[in-house]
């Protein structure tokens, strides 16, 4: 049996890199996160004997990815100020311009100016 310890440096450096970018870290932390644990799981699957931590890899990856995904919707929300509105923009119009039209589509509405 061979005593020397299985490395896992990079698979914990990725988990807490993951756990970073979901608390607010942003892509900083995410996408280095996502590479981090690919490095490492490929590295624990390939050699077992000398690396270890292919659960710690997959868990920064999955953590990286949700904070990625987050920083992105959160971008999207406070860039539009509302993400539904961004994706189904509505016209706004003043109570002037809706004054306006009734006007324009309802000339009754002018006889009490004295335009009749």
């Amino acid at each position: 049996m061979n005593d020397t310890p299985r490395k896992s440096g990079l698979a914990v450096t990725n988990l807490v890199l993951g756990i970073l970018s979901v608390l607010g870290c942003t892509l900083f932390t995410g996408i280095p996160a996502i590479i981090c644990g690919i490095i490492g799981r490929t590295r624990a699957r390939k050699t077992p004997e000398s690396y270890a931590g292919d659960g710690l890899a997959l868990g920064g990856i999955i953590t990286g990815s949700i904070g990625s995904v987050l920083v992105y919707r959160i971008h999207d929300t406070v860039s539009c100020g509302n993400a539904v509105a961004c994706a189904h923009p509505v016209e706004r119009k003043s109570a002037a311009d809706s004054m306006c039209e009734q006007h324009e589509t309802d000339p009754s509405r002018l006889t009490h100016l004295g335009h009749r």
